[in-house]
Parts: C-alpha cells; structure tokens; sequence
C-alpha cells in the first residue's frame, strides 16, 4: 500500500522525561491535604475547615523553613486560607443555628 506525499510513516512516542536530580525540591506532604480539607471545608462539610486550617499553618512554617527541601507554598497558603474562611462560616452557622433553637423553643413554650 502506497501512502501520498503528506503522511507519515512512522510514529515516535515522545521522549521520557529526564527523572529529577535527587536534590531537587518536592511538594510538602501536608499541602495537597491542606488545600483539600479546605476546598472541602468551605463547600460541602464545614467541619473540616479547622483541620485545613491546622494542617495548611504547620504546612507553610515547614515549607518556610526548608525553602531548598518543599514546595508547595501556594497549595498551603490556600488550605490554611480557605480553613479560615471556612471556619468563620462554620462559627456563623452554629451561632444562626442555636439562635434559631432558642426563638423555635421560646415560641413553641408560648403556646
């Protein structure tokens, strides 16, 4: 079989990449779970806002720390600021919420 004069003929995978020098920086481990808890905190599960914020805190004093061993600052920064935005809506909620409680109560002992 014949092919025109525009297609190939043979197919190259590209090439792998080189591995990272054995010294090269990495992600901090808790960063990913800092950012995770607190996407998780603020959208779905508020619970989960204070550990967010717990983790993302140790994560970037680690990080400042060992500038030349972790990166990762940016995943950090963001879990420990959304575990704090997620905290503040989470204390809000249980402030409407035992507000709530109480006006239910007092007019349900009025009648």
């Amino acid at each position: 079989m014949q092919q025109g004069p525009g297609a190939a003929t043979a197919q190259y995978a590209p090439p792998a990449p080189a591995p990272a020098p054995s010294g090269a920086a990495q992600n901090e481990p808790q960063a990913i779970t800092a950012l995770v808890l607190g996407i998780l905190g603020v959208t779905v599960c508020g619970i989960l806002a204070p550990f967010a914020w717990n983790i993302g805190k140790k994560s970037l004093d680690n990080i400042r720390q060992h500038p030349s061993q972790y990166t990762g600052e940016g995943m950090a920064q963001a879990g420990y600021i959304l575990g704090i935005i997620g905290s503040i809506l989470l204390i809000i909620g249980v402030v409407v919420l035992f507000f709530y409680l109480i006006f239910a109560a007092t007019l349900f002992a009025s009648l």
